[in-house]
């Protein structure tokens, strides 16, 4: 199966694990079955199960997905939690997990709470701006990230240790402030 590299590791993708499923002649006469188990113009949770030739389960996947999650979920938000659901049941069967369960979108959106959950703990905004990101963290939008993501990084404590926007007068009041105090 073919894989993408994220964050250091082959990953296989949903299509590639559906394609392995349909070719492969052990599960010719095995199904597919998703079913919505909530669903309105906001949200999605799906299952999906993997039956074999006598129509018994072996194997099932969840998703959730919300529509202002990000930009895909603002027009298929139902059909990109199905297929994330379909994924996860594949992996659960064994098919294309060598680099984890995972769906793309989930390690994606992972990765970009934990860099604003970092930013976060290091920013100076007001609590009720933390708060405001805290309980989006989990539903903002790619575009909602990034704009998150320069707030926070133009509201550092340490400019330096954010990466963004220092100078070298920052670096000379860091350096400063070792001198007087090695352990800062």
């Amino acid at each position: 199966m073919e894989t993408i590299e994220i964050h250091g590791k082959q990953y296989v993708t949903v299509n590639e694990r559906v394609k392995y499923f349909r070719q492969k002649e052990e599960y010719n006469a095995w199904s597919i079955r998703t079913e919505l188990i909530t669903g309105n113009e906001n949200l999605a949770i799906i299952k999906a199960e993997i039956l074999d030739q006598e129509g018994e389960v072996i194997s099932t996947g969840h998703a959730f997905e919300v529509k202002a999650a990000s930009g895909i979920n603002k027009t298929s938000h139902l059909e990109n939690c199905e297929t994330s659901a379909v994924g996860r049941a594949l992996a659960f069967l064994g098919i294309g997990i060598d680099g984890g369960i995972a769906s793309l979108d989930e390690i994606v959106h992972a990765s970009t709470a934990g860099f604003i959950v970092k930013l976060l703990a290091k920013s100076s905004v007001s609590d009720e701006d933390r708060t405001k990101v805290e309980e989006n963290l989990t539903t903002m939008t790619t575009r909602d990230a990034q704009q998150v993501i320069k707030f926070l990084q133009a509201n550092q404590l340490d400019p330096i240790e954010s990466g963004m926007g220092y100078n070298q007068g920052d670096i000379q009041k860091k350096l400063n402030k070792l001198d007087k105090d090695p352990k800062k």
